[in-house]
């Protein structure tokens, strides 16, 4: 029953709201490294509303992303912002995490976006333009930590994303010259649905939370607070839904975090994702070679044996 009434909500909020292209990714204004499952796809509908008191200037900018991921190492994403802009991304995962290493991606953004890294400011109809500047390269890497024995939680799960990008990520005030493309964030799950996010793309700030109904995610954050800050109380917020489709994915929704981060919440357990079979079944020979020496070492034990009791 809960299923159906989240899906009618969702429906209902496209007619206001049809995300910035990060909202599936637990972020706000960053990539993270983590890929979506073979065959698995989801779909993100949200709005960005800013305000400025300077000269009482408002707007409400809507849009949509699809997600999907294709042999548990490629993501394809289209978005679309207020019906004039349409553009197309990807990302590779170069290196799965692991107990001990974060997880590398690359990607591209805004391929077919007609937003030029020359004059961004043109596209007077979006703020900040400058994000959805056209072919937009970026490098990313992800590790995700759980930390136990603190006072009011028996394991948290905290996820740091650092990357560098060009283009779209050469930002645009005096101090992000400073930065040269570089952005980062961390997520704190203090509870298994809820999570916190802070980041940092140049010198502008983003924090905001998400907080996950099954497959129905819902986000809400404040973007570039320094900025906004300084520009006479200027305010930018974000509201995004992402619902995850996982019938086709032999990976679950339920399973996704274990399989991106290859442990469970609690860091007590390692879930073998579809393209870790390989090591698993390497491994279980192994240990099947291992077996058959030890029968074959136990037999010949058991002969020298009866030799001797002759």
């Amino acid at each position: 029953m809960k299923k159906p009434i989240l899906v009618i909500i969702a429906l209902i909020m496209m007619q206001f709201l049809i995300a910035s292209p990060y909202s599936s990714e637990n972020s706000l204004g960053i990539r993270t490294a983590y890929i979506l499952p073979h065959k698995m796809f989801d779909v993100s509908l949200s709005g960005l509303y800013y305000q400025t008191d300077s000269d009482r200037e408002e707007g409400l900018f809507y849009g949509g992303t699809v997600n999907y991921g294709i042999k548990n190492r490629l993501q394809l994403g289209l978005m679309a912002m207020n019906e004039d802009l349409i553009t197309a991304n990807f990302k590779y995962a170069v290196v799965h995490e692991s107990m001990r290493n974060p997880a590398i991606a690359i990607g591209i953004e805004n391929l077919f976006s007609d937003i030029k890294y020359t004059n961004p400011e043109s596209h007077t109809d979006l703020p900040d333009a400058f994000i959805y500047v056209k072919a937009t390269p970026y490098f990313v890497a992800s590790k995700t930590a759980v930390i136990r024995g603190l006072p009011l939680s028996k394991a948290l799960e905290t996820t740091l994303n650092i990357g560098l990008g060009s283009r779209g990520y050469d930002t645009r005030g005096e101090k992000d010259q400073y930065f040269m493309g570089f952005f980062g964030g961390l997520q704190i799950r203090p509870a298994q649905n809820l999570t916190l996010i802070g980041e940092m793309r140049g010198a502008n700030l983003n924090m905001g939370m998400s907080y996950d109904f099954g497959n129905l995610k819902a986000t809400i954050g404040l973007i570039n607070v320094e900025d906004n800050m300084k520009d006479n109380a200027s305010f930018t917020g974000d509201f995004a839904l992402t619902y995850i489709f996982d019938k086709y994915s032999e990976v679950k929704n339920k399973d996704q975090r274990a399989f991106q981060t290859g442990k469970t919440a609690t860091g007590e357990q390692l879930y073998v994702s579809p393209e870790r079979t390989d090591a698993a079944d390497m491994l279980k020979e192994e240990l099947r070679k291992i077996q058959e020496r030890r029968e074959r070492a136990e037999k010949e034990l058991d002969e020298i044996k009866n030799l001797m009791k002759e």
